[in-house]
């Protein structure tokens, strides 16, 4: 978990974007010796779904709307870049902010915030453009079915509120690559 490496490579002339992560991959397997397999396994994570009274969700339309301003944050113009998420802060009030992202791109980054996988089950086609806003840091627990709530400003409650989407505990089946063996020092060009 503590060495580094730097990869100095050239992707060569008429590689797609779509080739570099085998052309990675390919790499790391040849220079480290890397061997893995991959499982399926049971672990605890979150499923993304629609609220029970339907989500409110704007969904995008082109370039993605101004975000007016709000507590205290600027406005932003039209033009938040489509998929991506985009996070500042006034004081202790976080607003998140995301344009033209599908519900399977959200559920990706909130996994990125805990370390949990969620699923996307919303079944909610399209994309759409998100604002939040929250006090506190998602506080994901899988050790019970209720995720907390005592203050509407989590990032988890936030969700509920604003979006009418909501997260719930279950157990999921996920392919994991578990590695083998990998050699600390690689091999040179």
């Amino acid at each position: 978990g503590s060495t580094r490496y730097e990869i100095v490579a050239t992707v060569p002339a008429g590689a797609t974007h779509d080739d570099v992560p085998l052309m990675l991959q390919k790499l790391i397997i040849e220079r480290f010796g890397l061997t893995f397999h991959r499982e399926q396994k049971e672990i605890p994570g979150y499923v993304l779904l629609t609220g029970k009274s339907g989500p409110k969700l704007k969904a995008a339309i082109g370039s993605p709307a101004s975000i007016p301003s709000r507590n205290g944050f600027p406005e932003l113009p039209a033009g938040v870049a489509a998929g991506v998420i985009k996070v500042d802060s006034v004081g202790s009030v976080h607003r998140l902010t995301a344009g033209a992202m599908s519900m399977a791109q959200f559920a990706d980054y909130l996994a990125g915030q805990s370390d949990f996988p969620v699923v996307d089950l919303t079944n909610l086609p399209g994309k759409y453009d998100i604002v939040l806003y929250y006090s506190k840091p998602a506080r994901f627990a899988t050790n019970s079915s209720a995720l907390p709530a005592d203050n509407e400003l989590d990032l988890l409650s936030a969700i509920r509120d604003q979006l009418r989407l909501e997260l719930q505990t279950r157990k999921l089946k996920v392919d994991l690559l578990v590695v083998d063996h990998v050699e600390q020092t690689p091999s040179l060009n």
